[in-house]
């Protein structure tokens, strides 16, 4: 009996999609890319709606937190996410692309550790 993590990933690998070759599988479309030359990326980028969201919550929250007492826990709490803030929030994003071109296409998680655990060919 497989796992319930096992039967997700076979769950999204089964899903069928157009792409421009045809109507397939995300599974077959993995072996089709890999056959002819793609690359599987790995990047991280800015998550612009995550700040914003952050941003709104500082903006209400500020009226409500005891800034003369730096030892409170909402206060601790209200500078550690302004300091994240100031960071950056980022997410990983999973791209699929020709070798030598500039355009890709987003893929899943699940679909870029599918396209790794494919055999190598030297």
């Amino acid at each position: 009996m497989t796992n319930i993590q096992q039967h997700k990933i076979d769950s999204v690998l089964s899903k069928q999609y157009i792409y421009d070759f045809g109507i397939a599988t995300r599974k077959e479309a993995m072996d089709y890319k890999f056959k002819n030359g793609y690359i599987v990326l790995e990047d991280k980028q800015r998550n612009y709606a995550s700040e914003d969201k952050l941003k709104n919550w500082l903006g209400l929250s500020a009226f409500s937190i005891p800034f003369g007492n730096e030892n409170h826990p909402r206060t601790k709490d209200y500078n550690e996410k302004k300091l994240i803030l100031k960071n950056g929030i980022f997410k990983t994003v999973y791209k699929c692309k020709i070798e030598n071109e500039n355009s890709f296409s987003e893929i899943t998680k699940i679909e870029f550790d599918y396209f790794n655990s494919l055999p190598k060919i030297n």
